[in-house]
């Protein structure tokens, strides 16, 4: 059986997402100002408030059904570089193409 991991060391572990957990917080939260701003201000709404809540909604759950493929996908692949760098390095990739092109750099 595997030893458990300490307090110390679980909070150090869920200490890491914080930074991508506030990302997306700040993402969310301003795609819901910038659709369906509140009415008390002179912003144009595009979509009510409902559906940016189901737009968003709709995100977490495909997140959800499809994170334990992926998870499982990555876990069981075996490459040179190890199992988690090709994804890391993938994702990177992409997450730098995606920034170019939406800064207009690309």
């Amino acid at each position: 059986m595997p030893p458990t991991l300490t307090l110390r060391q679980t909070l150090l572990y869920s200490c890491t997402s914080i930074g991508i957990n506030l990302i997306n917080t700040a993402v969310s939260t301003w795609l819901l100002y910038y659709y369906a701003p509140p009415p008390n201000t002179s912003a144009v709404q595009y979509l009510s408030v409902t559906v940016v809540g189901f737009l968003l909604a709709i995100g977490r759950v495909w997140n959800a059904i499809i994170d334990p493929f992926i998870g499982h996908w990555s876990d069981n692949t075996q490459s040179q570089w190890g199992r988690r760098k090709p994804f890391l390095v993938l994702g990177s990739l992409m997450t730098l193409g995606a920034l170019c092109y939406c800064s207009g750099r690309l």
